[in-house]
């Protein structure tokens, strides 16, 4: 990155933001020469700055999951983004911001170490989502994967989006041609 001359670095998954913002600082012992930041921190930016113009109603009751690496850090940021989009209602899990419940594969450690802890985790994740609405919105790859299985694993009728791709459809991005 440092040869490639750049000076950020946007993340748009919560594991790789922490391994850059905090990982490899605390590995080379000295700060990164470029600025790290996650995608929802950019998004927040534009949209604040009107860069960035979410105009087309989503007429849809969503709740959010909070990835783990992220929170703590940055969980204003994406309720502000789904804040900014018409016709949007946001339904907060019981367990949400600050607070949240992990999503089943935490980081990927549970996942791949002990699968069966990382499904009973993931099912009550998604109960807790399909309580609170029909889709779950998250800012996370890894979250977003295990949310969908574990959705599928409970044939709950549970969505699961990437707040990029909702944020995308509401300023007029068509993901078909993507």
């Amino acid at each position: 990155m440092e040869a490639a001359g750049a000076k950020r670095v946007i993340c748009s998954c919560a594991h790789c933001y922490k391994t850059w913002k905090e990982e490899y600082p605390r590995a080379i012992q000295a700060e990164l020469p470029f600025e790290v930041v996650h995608v929802t921190e950019v998004l927040v930016d534009l949209i604040n700055e009107g860069k960035l113009h979410p105009t087309i109603p989503i007429n849809k009751e969503i709740t959010y999951h909070d990835p783990c690496f992220l929170r703590g850090k940055h969980h204003e940021e994406p309720r502000d983004i789904l804040k900014s989009i018409p016709g949007l209602k946001l339904k907060e899990m019981e367990r949400h911001g600050r607070w949240s419940y992990c999503c089943g594969a935490g980081a990927k450690i549970a996942l791949n170490c002990y699968p069966d802890y990382a499904d009973s985790i993931g099912k009550e994740r998604v109960n807790e989502a399909i309580n609170a609405a029909d889709e779950v919105i998250t800012a996370c790859p890894v979250c977003y994967n295990q949310l969908r299985y574990s959705a599928k694993a409970e044939e709950l009728d549970l969505s699961v989006e990437d707040i990029s791709m909702l944020l995308a459809e509401s300023v007029g991005i068509d993901l078909n041609k993507l």
